[in-house]
């Protein structure tokens, strides 16, 4: 996600946090039937938009290769840029 939808590194920073609280999250309510605290909501509301974007840039992606190794390279590029 945070190569999909992150301009630089901050931007990817804060998709990888925002996943890691989400999961936490997450975790507390399957695992332990913990409720989601008021607090927690725009964690989780940052997270569904997060998902939402990097769908929508995973399409952009897909449909400018013409594999699906081309688009896991382009990610890889990506990634080491």
């Amino acid at each position: 996600m945070a190569f999909l939808i992150g301009q630089n590194v901050g931007e990817r920073r804060k998709v990888i946090n925002n996943v890691d609280e989400f999961y936490g999250i997450r975790s507390g309510l399957i695992h332990h039937g913990k409720e989601v605290q008021d607090h927690q909501k725009d964690v989780v509301d940052e997270f569904f938009v997060n998902v939402w974007f990097s769908f929508v840039g995973l399409m952009r992606s897909a449909s400018r290769r013409k594999t699906r190794d081309e688009m896991f390279s382009a990610f890889e590029e990506r990634k080491l840029s």
